[in-house]
C-alpha cells in the first residue's frame, strides 16, 4: 500500500517531467530554478496528500508492528523502546554522515520510525540545510512523518517553501500538513511572504490540515487577490477544502 501512494505522490509532483521515485534522482537538481509552470497548484495537492497518507500509515506501523496469521486475530507486537532508542540514536549520528547516500537512508530509516523519532528532530532540523536536495526532500518527509511531535521544525520547513528545488518544497509542505495545528499559525504568516511558491503552499497545506486551520480563512480570503493566479487558484481550494470539511464534521458529529 506505501509503495503505491509513494508512487502516486511523486508523479503528482513531477507533473511536466518523467515520474522517479526519490532513490534514483540524482544529487544534483534537475531544475535549480523557481518556475512557475501551469497545474503546479495541483500537482503539489497531489503529492500533499499522497505524503500525508504515507506518513499516517508508517507512522501506525512503525508504532504498532501486527502479523496476520491464518484463521487468528491481528497479534500486536510490544515495541522494544530501549532497543528504538538506540537505533534513532545511531541514524540521528548517521544524519551527519559524509556520505550523501547515508544521510538519505538515514533520513527515511527515521521518517519510518515516526513519532518515536522525536529525539531526532533537532538533527533534521539543521539536515533541512543539506547541500543536497535529495538529502533535503528525504529530512522534509521524514519530519511529517513523525507528525506533531516535529512542531519545533516549523520555521525551518516555511523556510523550505522557498527551497529551488520542487521535491524539497512538495515534501515540506506535506511535513506541515502531517504537523498540523502547530503548524497554522506560521502557515497564516506565509501567506504574506513575498515568494510565491511559499505562498501558494502555505494555502494548499492550509487547505488539507482541514477545521483546525479555520482561523486561517480570512487571509486566505485577501489572498484571493494576489497578483499570481496560482496563489488564488491555491487560496480558493484551501478554502472551499476547510469549509467542507468543518460541514462533514458538523454532520458527523450531530447526525
Amino acid at each position: 500500500m506505501s509503495g503505491l501512494i509513494r508512487i502516486k505522490a511523486i508523479r503528482g509532483l513531477n507533473t511536466y517531467r518523467k515520474p522517479v521515485l526519490p532513490s534514483t534522482l540524482p544529487l544534483k537538481p534537475e531544475d535549480g530554478t523557481k518556475t512557475s509552470s501551469a497545474g503546479t497548484s495541483k500537482a503539489l495537492s497531489v503529492i500533499l496528500s499522497g505524503a500525508l497518507s504515507l506518513s499516517s500509515v508508517v507512522s501506525t506501523q512503525a508504532q504498532e508492528p501486527t502479523h496476520k496469521l491464518p484463521g487468528l486475530a491481528v497479534v500486536t507486537q510490544p515495541v522494544d523502546k530501549k532497543a528504538l532508542s538506540e537505533k534513532v540514536e545511531r541514524l540521528i549520528k548517521q544524519i551527519e554522515s559524509p556520505d550523501a547516500e547515508k544521510r538519505i537512508i538515514a533520513a527515511q530509516a527515521l521518517g519510518k520510525i515516526g513519532p518515536a523519532a522525536e529525539a531526532a528532530v533537532p538533527s533534521l532540523i539543521k539536515a533541512l540545510a543539506d547541500e543536497a536536495w535529495r538529502v533535503r526532500s528525504s529530512v522534509a518527509r521524514a519530519l511529517g512523518e513523525i507528525g506533531p511531535a516535529a512542531k519545533a521544525a516549523v520555521p525551518s520547513l516555511i523556510n523550505a517553501l522557498a527551497d529551488e528545488n520542487r521535491d524539497v518544497r512538495g515534501f515540506a509542505a506535506a511535513a506541515l500538513v502531517g504537523i498540523g495545528p502547530a503548524a497554522v499559525p506560521s502557515l497564516i504568516n506565509a501567506l504574506a511572504d513575498e515568494d510565491e511558491n511559499v505562498r501558494s503552499s502555505a494555502a494548499l497545506a492550509l487547505g488539507l490540515i482541514g477545521p483546525a486551520a479555520k482561523a486561517a480563512i480570512p487571509t486566505l480570503q485577501r489572498s484571493l487577490k494576489d497578483e499570481n493566479p496560482r496563489v488564488r487558484e491555491a487560496a480558493k481550494t484551501a478554502i472551499e477544502k476547510i469549509q467542507q470539511d468543518i460541514k462533514k464534521h458538523v454532520k458527523k458529529r450531530f447526525f
